[in-house]
């Protein structure tokens, strides 16, 4: 790859990393229970710590965002646009259910009993 793929490659995952890390610190900084996804959300009742609560979430989405500018120096290092191919789909894509899995612990963890 030449010089100028690698700069357009850098600017998009810069912009998708900070975007989702904004997404984390929002989460993180709130005073109401954040949600994960489907729209979900919870009354401030729901949640047994509703900071905790959000800082988990929030770092969750920090840790996911950085992944991008790690990819991206790996790519860097590499310099293989098959196998940089290969591992962006699985950084994006092999999180996924693993946040899931997070969030619905954490709904055992801090969501009031009933």
């Amino acid at each position: 790859m030449d010089i100028g793929s690698y700069v357009i490659m850098g600017i998009i995952l810069g912009i998708c990393a900070i975007g989702i890390i904004i997404l984390g610190v929002v989460q993180f900084r709130s005073k109401k229970p954040c949600n994960f996804y489907t729209g979900e959300k919870f009354d401030p009742k729901e949640i047994s710590d509703i900071p905790a609560w959000n800082h988990r979430h929030g770092i969750m989405w920090i840790l996911y965002g950085l992944l991008f500018p790690l990819l991206f120096v790996v790519e860097l290092l590499i310099k293989n646009p098959l196998v940089f191919g290969f591992m962006f789909i699985g950084a994006v894509l092999v999180p996924l259910p693993f946040m899931v899995w997070y969030h619905h612990h954490l709904l055992k963890k801090y969501r009031v009993k009933k």
